[in-house]
């Protein structure tokens, strides 16, 4: 049987009762108490250390949240809390965007809402804030139950039933579901409108040893797989990144039975062997538009495609790369001549574009464009130009291919456990042995690095949600992740950091 819950929905209400904003309001302890079809008329003013806190007694089993504004030179930041003062979801509106609409579950009792905002252009921020549906009878099923961010707090689900979720913009919120598998094989199914959003959905078996890992890149919206798996305890997470202007609506199904059985199919023909890859040509500032697919393989990155492109440089001079995609998670590397790994990058030029800025000599260079996950196709832009002229510009050692290293940082955001590895011959070594070092059962990767590769664990040290960032030295990742965090977080710092050649 589903325990009670809470829906959050950012509707808008009538026939509402109005009120003002009562400061100070700017903690838990002196939140502003509103009530069943109160609306309150409040501002936020210029300042980064303004907060405004709300708090509401929830009595029956659904809750109605509107949320208004008609500021457009500003970002707003909404984060709800249970009784327990846990954060629980995480809603980001950017400027422009007047209001927005979400559905959320939460454990009854009393709820805190705390309101901020930062970058302003113009005004004070002017918002208000409407609470409906707190009596008992109003009561709206199938939707998930926060805080459910766990193995331990798993929402329970039963078969054959879509249940609602909501995934907040922010890469620390999991969505875990469980039930019970009475078969050998199960349907997982999953949809979602939110065309903006990376989601990726791990599944466990009872011991909470990953079973299945799949990745709904931008665009794809549906997912409906069968598998094996052993019966008992079955685990589902849920989590996105990439955002670009939703709030990660999704719904999931499972049905732990088999399916109809079904006539066998012909054996697969033998796909070619790989092509030899071919390598293309790139002019100075000419943005190339081109296709990844199938046919030739990443140097650095497992299971990856790859296209290769010389670049010829007369002068010793600082060179700009960039590649971006919206159809699939870039990298990039640069080799000289003999095949030699000089830099690679993940994630620098913006959201999961790459991009590389590097003094080079003159003379002639192979630019690989790839993607960081395996089997992934779409279109891709790729940019070189030449900047100011260097004096001298010695191209960095390479690593021959027998010491081409891999790293890892594990992280527990439970306990606060974390481990490192580097200086690892194959990504899989480095993932299974960091792991190990880690030794939460919370505990996952977080971060891979490769080549001349770093990155850094950015956590806010009261909720325990933590960014990731990469650069080409350990300052570089730290910098950009401490950076990412605090736009989203109140209290930062850098937990650890980590290059694959152990720098």
């Amino acid at each position: 049987m589903l325990r009670g819950f809470i829906l959050f929905s950012f509707l808008f209400v009538a026939n509402v009762f109005a009120a003002m904003e009562v400061e100070p309001n700017s903690s838990f302890t002196k939140a502003q108490e509103i009530y069943n079809y109160d609306t309150v008329y409040a501002t936020i003013n210029r300042n980064s250390s303004d907060y405004d806190y709300y708090k509401f007694q929830v009595t029956g089993q659904a809750f109605n949240f509107s949320f208004q504004t008609n500021e457009e030179n500003m970002d707003y930041y909404i984060t709800i809390y249970n009784q327990q003062q846990k954060k629980v979801e995480y809603y980001h509106v950017n400027k422009g965007q007047r209001g927005f609409n979400i559905t959320l579950g939460i454990t009854s009792g009393t709820a805190y809402i705390k309101v901020s905002a930062s970058n302003y252009t113009g005004s004070d921020g002017a918002y208000s804030v409407t609470v409906s549906g707190l009596g008992a009878g109003e009561i709206l099923q199938n939707y998930e139950i926060e805080p459910n961010d766990s193995f331990t707090t798993a929402n329970e689900i039963y078969p054959g039933t879509y249940y609602h979720g909501y995934i907040s913009k922010n890469n620390s919120d999991y969505d875990f579901y469980k039930f019970t598998n009475y078969n050998d094989s199960i349907n997982l199914v999953f949809d979602t409108e939110e065309e903006n959003i990376d989601h990726y959905i791990y599944v466990y078996d009872q011991q909470h040893n990953q079973v299945k890992y799949f990745h709904l890149s931008k665009g794809e919206l549906h997912l409906n797989e069968t598998f094996g798996i052993a019966q008992g305890t079955v685990y589902v997470k849920v989590s996105a990144g990439n955002y670009t202007d939703s709030f990660g609506a999704y719904q999931i199904a499972v049905d732990p039975y088999s399916p109809s059985p079904v006539s066998p199919t012909p054996a697969p023909i033998p796909a070619p062997a790989p092509q030899q890859c071919n390598v293309g040509m790139i002019d100075e500032d000419d943005m190339q538009q081109d296709w990844l697919s199938g046919g030739c393989s990443s140097k650095v990155r497992s299971g990856s495609y790859a296209k290769n492109y010389r670049i010829n440089i007369n002068r010793n001079v600082n060179v700009y790369l960039s590649l971006s995609s919206d159809d699939f998670d870039t990298y990039l590397s640069l080799y000289d001549m003999n095949g030699n790994l000089i830099a690679s990058n993940d994630d620098s030029g913006g959201g999961t574009n790459s991009e590389l800025e590097i003094p080079l000599n003159a003379g002639s260079y192979i630019v690989e464009a790839s993607s960081y996950y395996p089997n992934e196709t779409g279109t891709f832009y790729l940019l070189y130009s030449l900047e100011e002229d260097v004096i001298s510009s010695p191209v960095p050692v390479s690593p021959s291919p027998s010491t081409f290293y891999y790293g890892a940082i594990a992280y527990d955001r439970y306990t606060g456990y974390w481990a490192t590895g580097w200086r690892y011959s194959d990504r899989t070594s480095a993932e299974q042995s960091t792991l190990q070092t880690c030794g939460s059962a919370g505990c996952e990767i977080v971060a891979d690095v490769s080549g001349s590769e770093c990155a850094s664990l950015a956590v806010d040290t009261y909720s325990g949600a933590y960014e990731i960032a990469f650069g080409t030295t350990r300052g570089e990742a730290e910098a950009s992740a401490l950076m990412v965090c605090e736009i989203f977080h109140n209290n930062c710092q850098i937990d650890t950091s980590v290059c694959a050649d152990g720098r």
